[in-house]
């Protein structure tokens, strides 16, 4: 697509780590629930939602990031909402938790990373500690809201809450955060 970059998540996590600010992170977890919302109300499951099956799609000119659910070789589509039907939306839910695991992995390696290089802006920045604080802020509320979402999936599965019921609770809870940066 002309004026866009398109990669998956994995090699986004590695190449863009400069770049990355917590609203990405926000960003791509809101979409994949999202993508997984609209596939689990047709009745199609995903089978296979990780880093390698999330493409990240960058606007060039607006800075706007954009995922997207790929790799649908383990999908199914079901023709009724059965029990089989409601396991494999679970087992959706649960690679989404696996998801927020190393997405959580990679925002305390950013986080560890902003206060080890605070002490090397001292000298060229004078207000590098607000800077560090904000920052430090925002990566501390993205990885609050992270593992509030994979405790909310086992809490809500738990309580045997169907599938769209749980999406609905989480997009809930991401749509509170702002989510339109990449940069």
């Amino acid at each position: 697509m002309e004026g866009q970059d398109m990669t998956v998540l994995s090699l986004f996590m590695k190449d863009q780590s400069a770049n990355l600010k917590p609203q990405c992170f926000i960003k791509i977890i809101h979409n994949v629930i999202e993508s997984l919302q609209s596939l689990h109300t047709n009745l199609i499951t995903h089978g296979n939602i990780g880093s390698d099956s999330i493409f990240i799609v960058i606007n060039n000119k607006e800075g706007h990031l954009r995922s997207l659910l790929g790799n649908f070789t383990s999908a199914e589509l079901f023709e009724n909402q059965t029990g089989q039907c409601i396991n494999a939306m679970n087992s959706d839910l649960m690679n989404v938790r696996l998801l927020c695991t190393d997405l959580l992995a990679k925002c305390n390696l950013f986080k560890l990373k902003l206060s080890s290089d605070d002490s090397s802006y001292k000298d060229t920045h004078e207000n590098v500690q607000d800077y560090v604080h904000k920052s430090s802020n925002d990566w501390e509320t993205t990885i609050a809201l992270i593992k509030e979402i994979s405790m909310k999936i086992v809490h809500l599965q738990k309580m045997k809450k169907l599938p769209q019921e749980v999406i609905k609770q989480l997009l809930l809870l991401t749509q509170s955060y702002k989510t339109d940066a990449i940069h």
